[in-house]
């Protein structure tokens, strides 16, 4: 019988949101503290992930575990990727995937006022639409579209020269941090998503729309992005979708942000050896 494992972290970034839900898809019972499980009840209702609340036996995980969110990067002892996501949010994403994708070019998520400036750069340069596709058409209704997005959550759709603009802070609330349904259909339903920087250059939205099969639109390219098949804003003129593409960057996604579950097992059981014995520490295996 495996021992349980207790992933004894914070859960405030996604990053580890998703080495917990990867985690949880080895042959080992993954425990988290009973004060984070609520964080992921979506999770466990859409993808029926197993979590347990954790005990005082449990094998602790945290000090094998480093992320920066900067570089990204993400490593539990001895594996390391830029990403951890399991396996069931790539098929999931992948059964989403529609044959017409209606929405030409879309953007979901929190628009500060600089993704502002430069969406509506991009847009202004690509066709003169950028004000009205981005912004309220006046300083009251900008104020009330504000209020609307921090007491609800999320905004009306709004479509403006062929771009879908749903400004949300859904992504940054929980439960819907974890998993929210309707960003990643919009995802599946566009051709093209448009990435522009968030705190760091990279950004999530790069990976989940390789996983949705929409073509990544970014604002900055960064040596993350490499061999994957993109567009930069800077480019100007229309992105055109192929299914190719979708295909291409969707496995290439797979390859770099997923662990095998014998590579993760094996790791999971070197840890547990290395807690058991006098020293805590996890130097990656040569």
């Amino acid at each position: 019988m495996k021992p349980r494992l207790l992933l004894d972290l914070p859960f405030a970034l996604i990053q580890q949101i998703r080495l917990a839900h990867a985690l949880a898809e080895s042959d080992f019972p993954i425990t988290v503290p009973a004060s984070e499980l609520p964080k992921f009840s979506v999770l466990c209702e859409r993808f029926d992930l197993r979590l347990d609340e954790a005990a005082p036996d449990d094998v602790p995980l945290g000090s094998f575990v480093s992320i920066s969110h900067q570089e990204p990067s993400t490593a539990l002892g001895g594996l390391a990727r830029p990403l951890i996501f399991p396996a069931a949010i790539a098929e999931r994403c992948r059964a989403l995937w529609q044959a017409a994708r209606p929405h030409r070019y879309s953007f979901a998520g929190l628009v500060t006022d600089e993704r502002r400036r430069v969406l509506e750069a991009w847009s202004a340069a690509r066709d003169g639409a950028g004000r009205t596709a981005f912004s309220a058409s006046n300083g009251l209704g900008r104020f009330v579209r504000r209020q609307l997005v921090r007491w609800r959550g999320y905004d009306r759709l709004r479509h403006v020269g062929g771009v879908t603009v749903w400004s949300s802070v859904r992504g940054r609330r929980f439960p819907t941090k974890a998993w929210d349904d309707e960003y990643y259909e919009l995802l599946a339903r566009s051709q093209c998503v448009l990435c522009p920087s968030g705190d760091y250059l990279w950004s999530y939205r790069f990976f989940e729309a390789a996983l949705c099969g929409a073509m990544p639109i970014v604002e900055e390219p960064v040596p993350l992005y490499e061999g994957f098949r993109y567009r930069r804003m800077a480019d100007g003129g229309d992105a055109e979708w192929s299914a190719a593409d979708a295909e291409h960057n969707y496995r290439l996604c797979r390859a770099r942000i997923e662990v095998p579950r014998d590579a993760l097992n094996a790791e999971l059981e070197r840890l547990v050896a290395l807690s058991a014995g006098p020293a805590r520490s996890a130097p990656p295996p040569s």
